[in-house]
């Protein structure tokens, strides 16, 4: 047994005993040090290889515009266009000045996600002992959602490093009755972190505070101040959140009024949660396999009920929380439900060795462990969505001088300017805003519907730049052209396709319409 309990301690019968604490027999401890080396090794292999070999795709370099930014600025397109924070741009910033090469830019994410798993593996082995810990690490350094995020300029990965420190400090002065500095210091910056990363990190205090009430009131009475603290300490990280509270608000009211995002159903839900819990493979095969461990995990610490409390909790309440609130303001998404995997990988190491007989335990983690490891295989063998290096690469060995060029949506103009590389003056370059009401005042280099027929009095050839030129947006954006040009050449490379389009020249000799 890993964890014991004493029914009649301060603590009450939520108060467990960690005997890993105390001196530990060398060669167990050596052995369990080797065993984290080695999966932070996997881990870490697996997060670094190829990070600079892919173009950045549309948001990433957002990313790197918003870290370009001066700070007022920032602050000004935050308010009206994402539901970030600007700490990961400023964190990004800093990173600018090593250079902004593709490599550089994702190592911020991969680093935190390497991170993610010693901090993993404290978190398991406080609440269920050094095997918890150890599998529970393993599962997450071979996930493929979670090297798919440590290799994207955003801070998805960063987000589940916060919330696990917080969720360790958490379980750390929760078992010890609230008798415990290095808790109370690691939950509240921890949870000031997360809070600092992204908008929809406002369910990390929120499940802590669940979880607390819940603690105190079946019996977790170690410390008689308990309460008294435990406001304090949120009163500490809604002072260290209040430079970005208002953002978050504006987020809340404005922003995500009119989001992109759509509101999931229940199918739609259950399949982006099976993706990000377990992502293994198509089907639901696999899935049931993930949800039968995690339901061996919640039978086996029955009776260990404060690290079903502080697993449970979150695996499950974010991602219930996150649907639910989509039905008034939609955020349910595979980044926003990632850094409830980590408690979710507890209770899959805990289901997964609770099975008896042992040949039948070493047969669901070799099965969970290869089955992740061939969706990351698939991961990297998968070409990603956006190469803006091969669509710009293409138009700057054909552009002339007095081309113009149209990129649509007009926001994709950024991640076009990081590869471009033709002279500025051979070139001018316009975005394309479909929705941009015409009472308002126009923004420089950004064109409407409207003004596309124009562009044939002053110039014989206009490129198209498309992102998703399959949906009808993109056939919308053609149609103006097509009116007064002729299509003269056309690109595709995955996700994006560039077309050439030239003045149409009017035959003389033809008689008038």
């Amino acid at each position: 047994m890993f964890v014991a309990y004493r029914r009649h301690a301060p603590g009450g019968f939520l108060q467990q005993n960690t005997p890993w604490e105390s001196a530990q027999p060398s060669a167990p401890a050596r052995l369990e040090s080797l065993g984290l080396g080695a999966i932070v090794a996997l881990g870490a292999a697996l997060r670094l290889s190829h990070l600079g070999d892919q173009a950045l795709w549309f948001d990433e370099a957002l990313s790197l515009e918003y870290a370009r930014l001066p700070f007022s600025e920032l602050m000004a397109r935050l308010s009206v266009a994402d539901v970030n924070t600007p700490f990961f741009y400023l964190l990004l910033k800093g990173m600018t000045l090593l250079g902004d090469s593709e490599f550089l830019l994702r190592l911020p994410s991969a680093l935190a996600g390497i991170l993610c798993l010693p901090v993993l593996h404290a978190l398991g082995r406080r609440l269920g002992g050094p095997a918890v810990g150890l599998l529970a690490a393993l599962l997450l350094a071979t996930s493929s959602i979670h090297v798919r995020y440590s290799q994207e300029v955003r801070p998805y990965t960063l987000m589940a490093l916060a919330a696990g420190l917080a969720l360790w400090g958490l379980a750390r002065l929760l078992q010890r009755g609230g008798h415990d500095g290095w808790g109370w210091a690691t939950y509240v910056l921890g949870t000031s972190l997360a809070l600092h990363c992204h908008s929809t990190m406002v369910l990390l205090p929120f499940l802590a505070n669940v979880a607390a009430l819940a603690w105190w009131l079946a019996g977790g009475r170690g410390d008689r101040r308990f309460p008294l603290r435990w406001v304090g300490a949120n009163a500490v990280v809604v002072v260290l959140w209040s430079p970005v509270l208002a953002l978050v608000a504006r987020h809340i009211v404005v922003v995500l009024r009119t989001t992109w995002m759509h509101r999931p159903d229940a199918h739609a839900g259950a399949v982006m949660v099976s993706e990000t819990y377990a992502p293994a493979a198509e089907g639901w095969g696999i899935t049931a396999l993930f949800v039968l461990m995690a339901a061996a995990g919640v039978w086996a610490w029955r009776r260990r009920p404060l690290a079903l409390l502080l697993t449970l909790t979150f695996a499950a309440g974010v991602p219930a929380l996150t649907f639910l609130i989509s039905f008034w303001r939609p955020i349910m998404l595979s980044r926003t439900i990632l850094w409830p995997t980590l408690p979710f990988a507890i209770l899959l190491a805990a289901g997964c060795l609770a099975l008896r007989p042992r040949v039948l335990s070493a047969a669901a983690v070799i099965f969970l462990v290869a089955a992740q490891g061939v969706a990351v295989a698939d991961y990297f063998d998968t070409e990603r969505p956006e190469p803006w290096d091969e669509i710009t690469g293409l138009i700057s060995r054909h552009v002339e001088p007095g081309d113009a060029i149209v990129v649509q949506p007009w926001t994709a103009r950024i991640p076009f300017r990081y590869y471009f590389r033709a002279l500025p003056d051979s070139f001018t370059l316009f975005g394309l805003r479909l929705d941009h009401p015409h009472d308002r005042e126009r923004e420089p280099g950004v064109l409407t519907l409207d003004d596309l027929p124009a562009l044939a009095e002053r110039h014989a050839r206009v490129w198209l730049v498309l992102r998703n030129p399959g949906s009808l947006r993109g056939w919308t954006a053609r149609a103006p052209l097509e009116q007064a040009f002729d299509l003269a050449a056309q690109w595709q490379a995955r996700n994006l396709e560039a077309g050439l389009f030239t003045r149409r020249q009017v035959d003389p000799d033809a008689a008038p319409p």
